[in-house]
């Protein structure tokens, strides 16, 4: 674009200049028709027309010179013109270029025109895919907010469970401590029922033993009913000291059952014992 500019202002200087020296070969057309009115008027006076003569030799030859001057000129202007139309010729051929270019970028825009109405198209389906996503989305967020609400309200139970099962754990353990008791229970019932055997046992040694000494008197046999009630007396007394002993146990051991029943939460089935 500044080459036509740069053009245009040389043609402008040309113009310029053969106005100037179309201005300047009328003023010598007007100075040459004033020179031959002088020398008319002249022809009277010879010296006058020796000099106007002189003067009009010197004019021609200033014309001449200038009309010189003036064809040199047409032919730098001629030369000019020929530049000019060379110029023309290269602005046109760059106008015609730049036409082409321009019906190209037109062809550009268009291409680029279509090209964005597809992308545009495109950024609208993947504006309603990612409308599509962001409701799967919610939808996503809200089931797992069910599934947190879930696994919170699990989580509550299985603590709840927890907590039963580790009641159930101490319950079970209270349980076992008291059927061991229960068990040393029965054990010293039964050690209170052999000593109870063998303080019957001894008894009825003794009485068979005052009955003998009763039937057959002071003899022989004395002395084995002697012993045999000295070793029933002693029975005797193991017996008893054995039952009372066992009796004491089984009462601690009834203390400690009540204490692990008081400990126990109610069930259904426990019975309170009397």
């Amino acid at each position: 674009m500044v080459e036509p500019k740069k053009g245009e202002r040389k043609q402008e200087d040309i113009l310029e200049e053969i106005r100037a020296l179309l201005l300047r070969s009328v003023e010598l057309q007007e100075a040459e028709v004033d020179l031959e009115t002088k020398r008319t008027i002249a022809t009277g006076d010879l010296v006058a027309s020796a000099k106007t003569d002189t003067e009009l030799a010197q004019h021609r030859t200033e014309l001449a010179q200038e009309s010189t001057s003036l064809v040199r000129a047409q032919t730098r202007l001629a030369t000019r013109s020929s530049e000019l139309a060379e110029i023309r010729t290269d602005l046109s051929q760059e106008r015609s270029r730049l036409a082409t270019e321009r019906s190209d970028l037109a062809a550009l825009r268009t291409d680029f025109a279509r090209t964005r109405t597809g992308l545009a198209y495109q950024r609208t389906r993947m504006a309603e895919g990612r409308n599509k996503l962001a409701d799967e989305r919610t939808q996503l967020a809200v089931t797992r907010t069910d599934l947190s609400q879930r696994r919170t309200t699990l989580a509550l139970e299985r603590n709840v469970l927890a907590e039963g099962r580790n009641s159930l754990a101490t319950v079970r353990t209270s349980l076992s401590n008291l059927s061991t008791t229960y068990s040393k229970i029965r054990v010293e019932l039964a050690r209170q029922r052999t000593f109870l055997a063998l303080v019957r046992t001894g008894l009825a040694f003794v009485t068979i033993a005052i009955v003998l000494w009763r039937y057959f008197g002071f003899s022989w046999w004395t002395i084995y009913d002697a012993g045999l009630g000295v070793g029933s007396g002693v029975a005797t007394v193991v017996g008893l000291w054995g039952y009372l002993s066992a009796r004491r146990l089984v009462r601690r051991l009834d203390t400690t059952a009540d204490d692990l029943e008081d400990g126990l939460p109610i069930l259904p089935y426990r019975k309170r014992r009397a």
